[in-house]
């Protein structure tokens, strides 16, 4: 039988504790890392808030190149839009919304007078003039309303750019097709000058039925 060599063993030994010991700080290590970004992550984290009216605004530390994209469809006019500035700066959220709100606005004007177009190809007026008055009259009012009410329906921002600071927030917004007929409906059926003075007959059902098929027409492919 050979003689043990306890030198041998005992450097054997001491190798194993050091690299155990190596194992253990590194383990540590990562563990303390993955912590770190852990906090990082929930500092940077989603705060969805929301306003008066119900509405969600998210703001989160990494957003997609149009996080808030949103596109016309069968029941809504929408826009969106993104814009760069400071951090903090009342003034951004303000100009992006009144922006989507422009946008909205020129989109739903241009839909509404072909609305109006296909309404009088198909009645007998006499006097169209100024009987289109009324109903551009009841539209702008209308439209011009409901935008004022409209709040963004998404808002997200950028993490800060590390050379000057500003984020790039981004916004949409949207408004019911079928509210906007419903209004309009409502105001063109009590325009009592327009019925008594120019004799014209306001006829609820062919109005409706030409609005909301040339506004589900308005349709954009995401």
């Amino acid at each position: 039988m050979k003689p043990v060599n306890f030198v041998k063993i005992t450097f054997a030994a001491l190798a194993l504790l050091g690299l155990g010991g190596a194992v253990t700080v590194n383990a540590q290590t990562a563990t303390e890392k993955k912590l770190k970004d852990l906090k990082a992550r929930r500092e940077l984290a989603k705060e969805t808030v929301r306003d008066g009216n119900l509405n969600t605004l998210e703001r989160e530390a990494n957003v997609g190149e149009d996080p808030c994209t949103l596109y016309d469809d069968n029941e809504w006019y929408a826009a969106f839009n993104q814009k760069e500035g400071r951090r903090g700066d009342p003034k951004l959220a303000n100009t992006l919304l009144a922006s989507c709100k422009q946008q909205l606005s020129q989109k739903i004007e241009g839909a509404y007078r072909a609305v109006q177009r296909d309404y009088f190809d198909a009645m007998d007026i006499n006097e169209k003039s100024a009987a289109v008055a009324h109903f551009e009259g009841a539209g702008e009012m209308v439209v011009e309303k409901m935008l004022k009410e409209t709040r963004e329906t998404c808002r997200k921002t950028s993490n800060p750019d590390e050379e000057r600071g500003n984020i790039i927030m981004h916004m949409s917004i949207k408004i019911s097709k079928k509210e906007i007929v419903d209004k309009v409906v409502k105001e063109l059926s009590q325009d009592k000058q327009l019925q008594q003075q120019l004799g014209v007959r306001f006829s609820e059902e062919k109005f409706r039925e030409s609005a909301l098929k040339r506004f589900e027409m308005d349709k954009e492919e995401e």
